[in-house]
């Protein structure tokens, strides 16, 4: 049975859906472990013609404040999404292939973190795919990704708003060794100026460009 805030934060999130996209644009890969830190990840994927990606976005980060330092204190709710091609086929989920689930189950593993480590996830944090750092994703040259503001989504989309509560919605965006390296030894900052230098979009691409191999 589902604890009332994980009901509360539910019921939010699909309020908050509701008023972008159609029911039948929207699957919902429920979680199952035992461990009672469930997170969700809903599939949008959207009809519109003009709409090139579908969005993958995590339900139940946000049913608690996250430990944040008190600087932070005002981005102790959020959500993430990671944007899909629409070429990204999740329909039969069980069925599909580990090539092309990775993206839901790595959403997952990243959203668990603050729920069962009692800490925090925000703005320029790097998450390995597994504590083995060499390992990559599978089908990807990725080993990692790391957690930015959302450049393709809009900012009333990425703000769900309810009462004095309001949830944001970070992006999750994979990453080569070498970025990962680059971010270590320098800084998010400098990592985002070498996106920008490349014109590397949000959207995953399995191809793009590493932006940090010499």
């Amino acid at each position: 049975m589902h604890k009332e805030e994980d009901l509360n934060t539910i019921k939010i999130i699909d309020n908050h859906l509701d008023r972008f996209f159609e029911e039948d644009e929207v699957t919902i890969f429920h979680d199952m472990d035992d461990e009672g830190n469930h997170i969700d990840v809903y599939w949008i994927n959207p009809s519109k013609e003009s709409t090139n990606y579908s969005i993958l976005l995590t339900c139940r980060i946000s049913r608690n404040g996250m430990k944040v330092p008190k600087e932070l204190a005002d981005k102790k709710y959020i959500e993430l999404a990671m944007i899909l091609p629409l070429s990204w086929n999740l329909h039969d989920y069980e069925n599909r292939s580990a090539e092309e689930k990775w993206p839901v189950q790595h959403l997952k593993s990243i959203a668990k973190i603050p729920l069962e480590n009692d800490t925090w996830l925000g703005f320029g944090h790097t998450i390995s795919w597994s504590p083995n750092r060499d390992e990559k994703i599978p089908g990807t040259g990725f080993n990692s990704s790391i957690i930015l503001e959302p450049l393709r989504l809009n900012d009333s989309f990425t703000e769900i708003i309810d009462g004095d509560k309001t949830i944001r919605i970070l992006s999750v965006i994979p990453l080569y060794p070498e970025e990962l390296t680059y971010k270590a030894t320098n800084s998010s900052s400098e990592l985002i100026d070498r996106f920008n230098e490349f014109k590397t979009e949000d959207i995953l691409n399995l191809h793009r460009i590493n932006t940090c191999k010499t």
